[in-house]
């Protein structure tokens, strides 16, 4: 199977998505993961089998202009139309995307493609939006990433996002307990979540 991931940050360093990849590449299974690229960091490369794409969200500038349209629509443009080329030309036979932040982005590039999505929430985001914002002074709580991401939103992102995907992975039982009871989707679907621990 084909399996494209979506990690909304650099990699490495991130141990529980190298595990997962590796696991499924050990299985025969042919993993891309989609990550973001530093100056530093080659586009393609391979690790352990795990074959890598990275995606450059460009200059301090434009960098700059990317982050405030992110948080404000929640949509990457540069994530969106890489991905979206990514999606048409590997033709993935499923989608594992880590974490809410970048599933509004992934869902809206697959719109009019057919490859199934499993998110996986590493932790109860909408809740631990609020900690983040809590240990933040006055005026980082003032960065667009912050500012327009009051946990309300948060929650109303992730309970549209999980009537979009076909499957949930979670980091404990009590997380995906939490979500089969909080959401009809999951409760119709319950062969369909399930659990890698940390």
């Amino acid at each position: 199977m084909k399996i494209g991931m979506v990690l909304w940050a650099q990699f490495p360093p991130d141990i529980r998505v190298k595990r997962q990849a590796r696991y499924l590449v050990e299985n025969g299974h042919e993993v891309h993961l989609i990550c973001k690229k530093k100056p530093n960091n080659p586009k393609y490369e391979d690790i352990d089998g795990i074959q890598i794409r990275r995606i450059n969200e460009g200059s301090n500038i434009i960098g700059a202009g990317e982050e405030l349209i992110r948080h404000t629509t929640l949509v990457s443009p540069t994530w969106y139309v890489n991905l979206r080329k990514l999606f048409w030309k590997e033709s993935y036979d499923i989608l594992h995307v880590h974490d809410l932040p970048p599933l509004p982005t992934t869902l809206r590039a697959l719109r009019g493609i057919d490859t199934p999505v499993v998110a996986d929430f590493h932790e109860l985001y909408p809740e631990s939006v609020t900690e983040w914002r809590a240990a933040k002074s006055r005026l980082e709580r003032c960065r667009p990433s912050i500012l327009f991401k009051p946990q309300s939103r948060w929650e109303r992102i992730e309970s549209k996002c999980i009537t979009e995907i076909d499957g949930l992975v979670t980091v404990s039982p009590e997380q995906l307990e939490y979500y089969k009871k909080s959401t009809t989707f999951l409760r119709q679907k319950q062969g369909l979540c399930g659990m890698f621990p940390i």
